[in-house]
């Protein structure tokens, strides 16, 4: 039975009752409904809560067919009896269904589907029909009175209707129980954690009934068998033998020999779904057809396969997958099932595993699933769950995904199993260590912050302006005391002093994305090209390392920069890390590849000390983050000379995301670039088998040539009509998943901005150039509001104001025309546009007027949200596109980053008085010196046809189709940084190159010391190495069409030529 609020109803009339009656005796417990409750000032008829999908307001009516005269219109209703005319009830549900929304959205920032339906408990389809209700609204978006009396297709409507509402608004949130505890805590007007205990309570008293009643205590971990009807001895020949084991949390992977069998087995499982009424969440999944079906933990395949005895392992167990190895490896090469996912998770414990997992062949699912397995193996409770696994990531982005993934996995057991376990298990994934290794190394050092001379609330902070300080102090002192003065030394040197400020920054920057501790005297610096500059680096670099770690000491501080450091002498000089030796079983390290020297040492000697055994996951042909330190040799420092004796190595190949057609063609060049020694690529391991077939829709691999003659304008237009026939190959609207988008994927940030410029006013795209907020069109149009504002006769910022959607017209070419007249002196000319612009104000000329006089007496931030409220900027900006879905992305991602630029404004205006200089004061500040701040709509979570971003913030992703328009530019002489680069040899020896000009004549020189000299060579092929696997990166990203562009070009090595060598 449903969760019904209130617990004794009155209602308004009959129907609101039988309604009442109904949901409470149809739908499952996971549904929570509320009747006449009250959000904001709305009552609304009822609320239900629908498990892991969403909301729905419903306004119930008491109509029949006896009582409708007529459907006037879709807002009029008249009805027999001269009762007076009824408004539009499907309206009202969206009034209610929005103010939930924005109660919603006042409490957290996310976005979930809040649906509206109307109830006509009295009312037939037909009687729907023939009335005329479809007016109103659709038959989708009513409930029935057929619908009331069949539960599989009330909630066939309700899923349906938010799953429609849900791809119309491109809500991507998931509905969780901690987001259904919100909503409930909105709705009922409670506590949010009183409401969680009370949840609880019930289910611990629904689980002791469960195992008061039933024995679903699980024997085993897994069972995987093939099953026969011809053999009648078989152990499993009984599907519901199988279905009992998964219900009480055992994993089923079964083969069945003819689809008749399969079919039955799969109808059981459906059957105990439909029972358990878990239908709301799990879903039998057919893949290729029907001979491959799946849901959570369940497992089914079809095979025609000869044994003369029954197969069946059990959790995995080494004697029986050797026995039965040539079954296994049939059905890995027959079916979609993966026997080296299968090997991985069930690979013997207290070993150290490394698994090379190439592009989409499903890492994470295998490591969610290997610690299922360790969960059984190590007998782990929610208790010792977080002592006992430790998982580090490359990104917080990815910590959080793992973190739901490892959640949703034990939410999904315990709805499967109702075993109280599980549900503690769900709890526990907040305590388990699942960060990035600077968050863990934080962690650690809070703990141990007294051992290394800390204060116990250290703080952690970047220390990026404090340094500026001491390394222009240090610079100034050096050039002073060792070369003279200043204005000599700096001839001398032959560069402008904000150049050397900012190469030496770089430098200071490189050296510690690799970790390197420049203040150590065992560090060698090398002989330089020129002795003044080799003397000023290490001189200047060490004086202000040194003097920067006195001053955060003092204050009791650690900037992120020295977190692995400081981690690294804890490791070396104390013992107590002791304590955590048999408590840290398994530590397992997503995307190993980017770790980078100093980190796997680290690592490999907290292992040492504590004894736990390593999960390492990662591709090296993915290691692209070189310029942070990461290595293509990582897992051979990891592991050593012997990999045998270290531990198990696997590898996945099996690749769930890309068109089996694409991934033979790139097969191709992987395999060439493998022969080039430009990827470390061995066809037997790393070739990407693909479980993905889809129809055919024009070419999968596309080549788009552009004349050599070509001017940009018609690049430009080329480009914009790709993209427009791209998008046209996207699936119906209504049909999208998340990843059906067009990616048009970069090199470097400055061409985000070439493809936004390109396509501006054809084509919206979505960017993701990272903390870009105050280099983007809302903030730089608001920017020169408040100038036009402040300098409210000035024609220049008027006149700057037009080329805004503040503007509510555009200057006509008479009018251009009058104000570039040169006719008359300047005085005249000046006075004549300021005349002008008194008369034309880019806002309406009474309004503009009485914002003018509003800055006299009202706050600047007061005044600047009145003009943004009745201007509303970013629908003249969503205006510029043609295609309604590109009118509202845009306009969405302008009042976004809108929004988020005068929430900056508001937090200063909390500390000190805005005035209006005080807020042209910091715009500019932020603006001219390019500060970095998170924009929104930067983690893509809202649906838009194209996106466009770096190859590196690209990783991790999938998409439809992948663009590359920049592919002629040489590889060899790339450098990722452009003007600074660092070699870091295991000798403690760095290799150094600077380009330096001396900011008037604009002349470029570059200096290099001896050790980088000597390694030129070797580094440009490392370049060429590096490249090639980011370019791999950038074409895995696809999964059913792939377009680049060829333009032609001097350079023997480039991506464009590389795609080519297929």
């Amino acid at each position: 039975m449903a969760v019904v609020f209130p617990e004794n109803f009155i209602g308004n009339h009959r129907s609101e009752k039988k309604v009442y009656k109904t949901l409470k005796e149809t739908l499952p417990d996971q549904y929570y409904c509320y009747f006449n409750y009250n959000v904001g000032v709305q009552e609304c008829d009822l609320y239900i809560l629908v498990p892991d999908k969403g909301i729905v307001a419903v306004e119930i009516k008491s109509y029949s067919r006896e009582t409708i005269r007529e459907v006037r219109d879709n807002n009029t209703i008249i009805l027999k009896n001269g009762r007076p005319p009824q408004t539009s009830p499907y309206k009202q549900a969206r009034r209610f269904s929005f103010a939930l929304r924005n109660e919603i959205i006042k409490h957290v920032d996310k976005n979930w589907v809040v649906a509206s339906m109307v109830c006509y408990p009295n009312i037939s389809k037909q009687d729907f029909i023939d009335l005329g209700l479809t007016v109103i609204c659709r038959l989708e978006d009513a409930i029935l009175a057929e619908d009331l009396e069949n539960r599989e297709r009330l909630e066939e409507k309700l899923f349906n209707i938010i799953e429609e509402q849900r791809r119309a608004a491109w809500i991507t949130h998931a509905f969780e129980e901690e987001d259904f505890i919100t909503v409930r805590s909105i709705i009922e007007r409670r506590d949010w954690a009183q409401i969680k205990k009370s949840m609880d309570k019930v289910k611990m008293e629904e689980t002791n009934e469960s195992t008061n009643s039933v024995n679903n205590k699980r024997e085993h971990y897994s069972i995987l068998t093939y099953v026969s009807s011809l053999d009648e001895q078989h152990p499993y020949r009984n599907p519901d033998e199988l279905v009992q084991l998964w219900c009480n949390g055992v994993k089923i992977i079964a083969f069945y020999r003819t689809n008749e069998e399969m079919e039955a087995a799969k109808q059981k499982v459906w059957d105990k779904i439909r029972e358990r009424n878990l239908d709301h969440r799990f879903r039998l999944q057919d893949h290729e057809g029907n001979w491959e079906s799946s849901v959570f933990q369940f497992y089914l395949y079809q095979i025609e396969y000869e044994t003369d005895k029954p197969i069946v392992i059990i959790d995995g167990s080494k004697e029986a997958v050797q026995e039965f190895d040539s079954f296994l490896q049939e059905a890995d090469r027959r079916t979609a099932f993966n026997y080296s996912q299968y090997k991985i998770e069930h690979a013997p414990i207290k070993q150290h595993i490394v698994v090379k997992a190439g592009a989409g062949t499903g890492k994470t699912f295998s490591m969610v699933q290997r610690i299922n397995y360790l969960t059984y193996a190590e007998d782990l409770d929610a208790k010792s769950l977080s002592d006992a696994i430790f998982l580090i990531t490359f990104t917080n982005e990815a910590a959080d995904e793992m973190k739901k993934r490892i959640k949703k996995n034990f939410q999904d057991y315990y709805l499967l199993t109702n075993d109280y376990m599980y549900f503690e298990m769900i709890e526990a994934v907040d305590g388990m260590r699942i960060s990035t290794i600077h968050s863990l190394a934080k962690r650690i050092l809070q703990k141990f912050a007294p051992k290394l001379g800390l204060g116990k609330d250290l703080a952690i902070v970047s220390g990026k302006h404090e340094r500026n300080q001491i390394l222009e102090d240090e610079i100034n002192s050096f050039l002073s005391n060792e070369l003279g003065n200043q204005h000599s030394a700096i001839k001398q040197l032959g560069v402008d002093m904000y150049i050397l400020k900012k190469r030496l920054n770089d430098l200071m920057d490189r050296l510690e994305n690799h970790n390197i501790d420049y203040t150590d005297d065992a560090l060698d610096w090398g002989e330089w090209d020129d002795r003044n500059w080799g003397n000023l680096i290490s001189t200047v670099l060490k004086n202000t390392e040194n003097r920067m770690r006195e001053r955060l000491a003092s204050e009791n501080k650690v900037r992120i920069s020295d977190l692995i450091l400081n981690l690294k002498r804890l490791t070396n000089e104390f013992s107590d890390l002791e304590e955590y030796r048999g408590k840290v079983k398994y530590v397992f390290i997503d995307e190993f590849q980017d770790t980078d020297n100093v980190q796997i040492d680290l690592i490999k000697s907290f292992q040492n000390r504590i004894g736990f055994n390593f999960f390492v996951v990662g591709d090296i042909k993915q290691c692209i983050y070189r310029f942070r330190g990461a290595e293509e040799r990582a897992f051979d420092r990891l592991i050593g000379d012997d990999p045998k004796k270290w531990g198990l190595e696997f590898s996945l190949q099996k690749n769930y995301r890309t068109d089996t057609k694409l991934l033979e063609i790139f097969e191709d060049r992987f395999a060439r670039w493998g022969e080039e020694g430009l990827l470390v690529y061995n066809p037997d391991s790393d070739q990407l088998i693909g479980q993905r077939r889809f129809p055919e829709n024009g070419q999968v691999f596309r080549k788009v040539e552009i004349g050599k003659s070509w001017e940009a304008e018609r690049f430009n237009q080329e480009f914009i009509r790709v993209v427009k026939e791209e998008i046209d190959q996207l699936p119906p609207r209504e049909q999208r998943s998340r990843n059906d988008k067009i990616a048009i994927l970069v090199r470097d940030n400055y061409q985000i901005e070439l493809v936004r410029g390109i396509l501006q006013g054809s084509v919206y795209v979505e960017t993701d150039s990272g903390g870009d907020l105050f280099q983007l069109e809302p903030v730089l149009d608001l920017y020169k509001l408040v100038l036009a504002l402040l300098y409210h006769r000035s024609p220049e910022y008027l006149a700057n104001l037009y080329t805004t959607p503040y503007a509510d017209h555009t200057l006509s070419k008479i009018d251009l025309a009058f104000l570039i007249n040169e006719t008359g002196s300047e005085e005249e000319r000046e006075a004549r546009r300021i005349q002008y612009f008194s008369e034309n104000p880019p806002i309406d000329k009474v309004q503009w007027k009485q914002y003018i006089a509003n800055l006299r007496g009202e706050p600047a931030l007061s005044v600047i949200w009145s003009i943004i409220s009745n201007v509303k900027p970013w629908i003249r900006y969503g205006m510029k596109y043609d295609a309604e879905n590109d009118q509202r992305a845009a306009a969405r991602f302008y009042k976004r980053n809108l929004d988020l630029a005068l929430e900056h404004l508001v937090s200063i205006s909390k500390t000190d008085y805005l005035s209006l200089n005080k807020i042209e004061q910091y715009l500019r500040i932020m603006i001219t010196t390019k500060q970095t701040a998170e924009s929104r709509d930067s983690n893509l979570t809202e649906h838009s046809d194209v996106v466009c971003m770096t190859v590196h913030k690209s990783k991790g992703m999938e998409f439809h189709t992948v663009i590359m328009p920049f592919g002629d530019k040489d590889i060899t002489g790339y450098k990722a940084e452009g003007i600074t680069e660092v070699i870091h040899f295991s000798d403690d020896k760095l290799g150094i190159s600077l380009r330096i000009d001396d900011g008037v004549t604009e002349r470029r020189k570059t200096i290099n010391n001896n050790y980088y000299n000597d390694e030129k060579s070797t580094e440009a092929e490392s370049k060429k190495k590096e490249e090639t696997r980011i370019l791999y990166v950038a074409i895995t990203r696809a999964i059913r069409k792939f377009v680049y562009f060829y333009k032609p070009t001097s350079s023997k090595c480039c991506w464009q030529r590389l795609i080519e060598m297929g």
